[in-house]
């Protein structure tokens, strides 16, 4: 072949380089480009989306913690009755009857009968159980770390269904290695239906003069504040929060 021929062939051959495709070593680079930014995409729309479900979670909490301060300041003012022996109604019309009616099926608020049912609701049912940590204690011959609330029963008599008797079992340190159950306590006692501050109290279960008392704030079922007191002078010398722990408290 002629010279010229040569160069025209060493020609077409480059042309032929020069729109030939990429090797596919560098399709395969381009891809696992790619599948890293849309993986870096993905993560930082993860932490995205946790950051604003966190949010949303404690915009919910401070939401809770408002209503309950809220709460806490309307049963703190003065009802106006005298709520040892009466219920206030509440509402725009405030109104004072008898603790004796509350619970008894009857509407006895003239204006305001949903708060009076609200009183009647069953915190500490037959079967329900609760547990807390002890936080205080200057008393107690035991001195527990921890506390185990059992309800054994629950009744309510047709004329005085504003007080029902409560029978339950406290156990000490129900999950230590050396619990001994025939060390648990047997307690009886009543429920005191009282607007925005229902009541368990447990009369003193042994000689050292003890009772125990648990207070619902009325919005929360499953939690209340406990105490161990004087029964001669109702000073508490023990605390703890209690939370019901079987399967129905849902």
């Amino acid at each position: 072949a002629s010279a010229a021929s040569m160069r025209w062939l060493i020609l077409l051959c480059l042309a032929g380089l020069a729109v030939a495709p990429p090797p596919p070593e560098d399709d395969d680079a381009r891809l696992i480009s790619q599948r890293m930014r849309l993986d870096a995409m993905k993560e930082d729309l993860g932490e995205l989306q946790a950051d604003l479900d966190a949010r949303l979670a404690r915009a919910s909490e401070v939401s809770d913690v408002i209503d309950r301060l809220q709460e806490a300041v309307t049963n703190a003012q003065p009802t106006g009755c005298d709520d040892r022996v009466q219920f206030q109604c509440g509402g725009d019309h405030p109104q004072c009857i008898s603790r004796l009616l509350v619970c008894d099926s009857e509407p006895d608020c003239r204006h305001n009968k949903a708060d009076e049912n609200e009183q009647c609701r069953v915190y500490t049912p037959a079967g329900s159980i609760w547990e807390g940590k002890v936080t205080m204690d200057t008393c107690t011959k035991r001195r527990p770390k921890e506390v185990r609330l059992t309800i054994t029963s629950y009744r309510s008599f047709d004329y005085l269904r504003s007080f029902p008797e409560v029978t339950a079992t406290l156990d000490y340190d129900p999950y230590s290695f050396d619990f001994d159950p025939s060390n648990s306590v047997t307690l009886k006692g009543a429920v005191s239906f009282l607007k925005g501050n229902n009541v368990v109290y447990f009369n003193a279960p042994e000689n050292d003069g003890l009772a125990l008392r648990c207070v619902f704030d009325g919005d929360d079922d499953f939690n209340c504040d406990g105490s161990i007191l004087y029964e001669s002078n109702q000073d508490a010398c023990a605390e703890f929060a209690l939370e019901r722990k079987d399967s129905y408290a849902t």
